[in-house]
């Protein structure tokens, strides 16, 4: 007899009667001004047949509808970055879009290229009236060093806003050394200017210089009223070995603001000052997050056997994960039961990765310097407490008895008890064929017990209680339990 065959149908479907500039312009008006019509039209620019890719990016630059031109605007800078001089002069038409987002997104698409002719593009562009437009050529014109774009970056340090005179000081300072880049001394007063962006800018600069030059202007900026610059202040002082910066580092541990108090302590750690384990300990109930994951990240490494209740409490802190896993890294350099018992604390943490790591900590803890037989079986059976609820029963156990006595033998009682039975132990039920039954956990090899035979369909109903009554002194019944005592059956 020979197999049936199904026979298949082929089907011959229409040919696709849209073309590549029908896709492109359906899904951009479908999401104009989006991340994703960028990017399809990013791509556009990188098509292979550039005859074609050059044509429908030029279609959507001088498309009446905004959206597509801003759309085009990424096509055209990928062509012009690949050296079409036919994309460059449509991005020249581009500058004078009326729409200051198609603009804007000219000089976003162009601020990291570096070839000639965009240096000229975003000389353009830092004339522009839109702020959002300048601001994006301040940012790329640090990538050109001709005399006509640092002279363009250089005016937008005196632009009307603050946010093109932040980006305008933060790219001289860009500048490659190799480049001849002009001296932050020539922008020291920009230190008293009114923006906040600014004031930080030039305290980010002064880490640039000469530590002892710079200590006026950043003691100064220090004390700033907003946390931005305190924060620049704070970073560039930690490049001045000065005890008396050390001094205003500690004094920075009590800002209002937590990331300054955060950066201070770990600039502190660089430095050689005696009391930097008091200073940290002294931050242990900080009310920030970040703070006390520096300290954790310190005591980490200098963890001794007289930190283990402060690493206890860093292991129970609900705020960050990342503190509870550096107080696990520091368990772990401390030798004895107490650290043994916090690590296998940690194998209850809701974060899997604490848990396996404190998991792995313990296996290799077990290879060097050996631990409790407790510890031994959580890492051999998981939780001991979970152990026997996890065992399902239908009809016969499914664990192997062998293993299910190696674990009763080696498991020692978890209650304190001598012996096991219905008043002194905790019971699971069983879900068998028959109904509902109940036995004892089995806790240890002092005394427990095993289900033989579970009864059958024909037979008279068990009743629980009689699972849940130890045997007495007369025979017991082989079709329901069987006891044993200090050891196997």
């Amino acid at each position: 007899m020979g197999w049936y065959r199904k026979p298949q149908v082929i089907h011959h479907y229409p040919p696709n009667s849209e073309t590549p500039k029908d896709e492109y312009l359906r899904v951009l008006e479908a999401e104009p001004y989006s991340e994703r019509a960028a990017a399809i039209a990013y791509f556009l620019g990188k098509h292979e047949d550039k005859t074609q890719a050059l044509l429908y990016a030029k279609r959507l630059g001088a498309d009446p509808d905004p959206a597509l031109r801003f759309a085009g605007a990424s096509a055209l800078v990928r062509l012009h970055c690949e050296g079409s001089r036919d994309a460059e002069q449509a991005l020249w038409r581009l500058l004078e879009d009326p729409s200051p987002r198609v603009r804007a997104k000219v000089a976003e698409e162009l601020k990291w290229d570096s070839l000639p002719e965009t240096g000229r593009l975003k000389q353009a562009l830092a004339r522009d009236a839109v702020v959002a437009v300048r601001v994006q050529a301040a940012i790329g014109l640090y990538h050109h060093h001709d005399e006509g774009c640092r002279s363009a970056l250089i005016a937008l340090t005196q632009d009307p806003s603050a946010e093109v005179r932040a980006e305008a000081i933060d790219g001289l300072q860009a500048i490659d050394p190799r480049k001849n880049p002009p001296s932050v001394a020539d922008y020291l007063h920009f230190a008293e200017d009114s923006s906040h962006q600014v004031r930080a800018s030039i305290a980010a600069w002064l880490q640039l210089t000469d530590p002892i030059f710079a200590f006026p202007y950043l003691s100064k900026l220090f004390q700033d009223v907003d946390s931005l610059v305190r924060f620049w202040a704070v970073i560039a002082l930690g490049e001045n070995e000065n005890e008396v910066v050390t001094d205003m580092l500690k004094s920075a541990g009590h800002d209002p603001d937590p990331s300054i108090r955060a950066k201070a302590l770990q600039l502190i750690q660089h430095r050689k000052y005696p009391a930097c384990l008091e200073l940290h300990l002294a931050h242990l109930s900080d009310p920030s997050t970040e703070v006390r994951k520096v300290v954790a990240n310190y005591l980490e490494g200098e963890a001794t056997p007289e930190h283990l209740p402060i690493l206890e409490k860093l292991s129970e802190d609900d705020g960050n994960m990342h503190i509870r896993r550096a107080a696990l890294r520091g368990l772990e350099r401390i030798p004895g039961p107490e650290a043994e018992t916090l690590i296998t604390r940690m194998l209850r943490d809701p974060a899997q990765l604490i848990v396996k790591a404190a998991k792995k900590a313990l296996e290799k803890r077990a290879k060097e310097q050996g631990v409790s037989l407790e510890v031994a079986n959580t890492i051999r059976f998981g939780k001991a407490e979970a152990v026997a609820t996890r065992i399902a029963f239908h009809d016969r156990s499914k664990v192997p008895l062998k293993a299910w006595e190696d674990f009763l033998v080696e498991v020692r009682r978890l209650d304190g008890r001598p012996s096991a039975n219905s008043g002194t132990s905790p019971a699971v039920q069983l879900e068998t064929k028959q109904g509902a039954h109940h036995c004892i956990l089995p806790f240890g090899p002092a005394h427990w017990m095993r289900i033989d035979i579970l009864p059958s369909t024909s037979g008279p109903a068990c009743q629980p209680s009689k699972l849940l009554t130890p045997p007495s002194d007369k025979t017991p019944d082989p079709l329901v339990a069987r006891q044993a005592g200090g050891g196997r059956a």
